[in-house]
């Protein structure tokens, strides 16, 4: 993460600080998964969980869905304070649609769930809402109004709110018969979520960098140094320093910013659309007890009550 952090900013792609940490994350990354396998169901993830398809492509869908969620999350208070001239407490108010509709969806379909045969479809309809969303994210300019992004983040929301728990309840599921592996599962995925939002949003991070610097070069005509010095102004500082340093290109530099921030959220849309195909891999597992699940617990509850009887004689 750190190489996808410096690269093109700190330090250039082809340096040997850059190259040096891709080396040793690729090293690293192998000796683990070395590690894993000669461990077998021993390892920290059981290899037993990874050979299982429906677990397998939970944890990808989880990766892909929760990066493609936290981009808009970090680069909409971006957007709003930069080109929307926001107060850092307005942006977090201006949040609000898509934190309030995230905890709609989740209790919609938290309560739908038991109701529901399957949980695949909310894995396909999440995905659907967020790349529509993050889709919706890429025409913002610089005079778009509330309407805009109050509708998009709606979109957002509920799609982040009804899919970002599914793959908890289908590894739950899945797993029904070894329930001893359900907490492994579940501590797996939940670190795959956060984990595909560190990499997500530094890969996001890396693209907002360059696709700044070049906008800045090409619509504002700044040079490196009135780059560097916009870029050490902060988030809350460009406006200001703008204004000050650079007041006949003040307008072309809120535009160069538009234009990378809405090109970072190609990044989630092609995320969240890798979601969607993830999702159709996953088997659809009937959620309602079967005959066969009756006729198993029947059967454990017989061999309990033996158990006990022969434990009384």
């Amino acid at each position: 993460m750190l190489a996808l952090q410096w690269g093109g900013g700190e330090y250039a792609w082809g340096s040997a600080t850059v190259i040096g940490l891709f080396v040793g994350c690729a090293v690293t990354m192998t000796m683990f998964i070395v590690w894993e396998c000669y461990m077998g169901n021993k390892a920290m993830i059981p290899i037993a969980l990874l050979r299982d398809r429906a677990i397998m492509l939970s944890l990808a869908f989880a990766f892909v869905f929760m990066g493609s969620f936290v981009i808009p999350v970090y680069y909409l208070p971006e957007w709003f304070q930069i080109v929307q001239a926001a107060s850092p407490m307005r942006s977090g108010v201006m949040l609000l649609p898509s934190v309030c509709t995230q905890v709609f969806g989740s209790l919609v379909s938290g309560l739908l769930a038991k109701h529901l045969s399957y949980h695949n479809a909310w894995l396909f309809l999440g995905a659907a809402f967020l790349c529509i969303a993050n889709g919706l994210y890429t025409t913002f300019t610089v005079s778009s109004g509330s309407a805009s992004w109050i509708g998009y983040q709606i979109l957002q929301g509920l799609g982040c709110g009804v899919a970002a728990q599914m793959p908890l309840l289908i590894v739950q599921l899945v797993l029904k018969p070894r329930p001893r592996d359900v907490p492994v599962a579940i501590a797996t995925v939940l670190f795959t979520q956060y984990f595909g939002s560190a990499v997500v949003q530094s890969i996001g991070g890396a693209v907002f960098q360059n696709a700044l610097r070049k906008q800045l070069r090409d619509r504002a005509s700044l040079d490196d140094t009135q780059i560097a010095m916009l870029l050490g102004a902060g988030t809350l500082g460009v406006r200001e320093v703008a204004t000050w340093a650079f007041a006949d290109r003040w307008a072309e530099v809120i535009v160069a910013y538009n234009e990378a921030i809405t090109t970072v959220f190609y990044l989630p849309m092609a995320g969240s659309a890798l979601a969607f195909i993830l999702a159709g891999g996953i088997p659809w597992a009937n959620t309602r007890r079967t005959k066969g699940d009756d006729d198993l617990l029947g059967a454990k509850r017989a061999d309990m009550l033996q158990s006990d009887k022969q434990v009384a004689v």
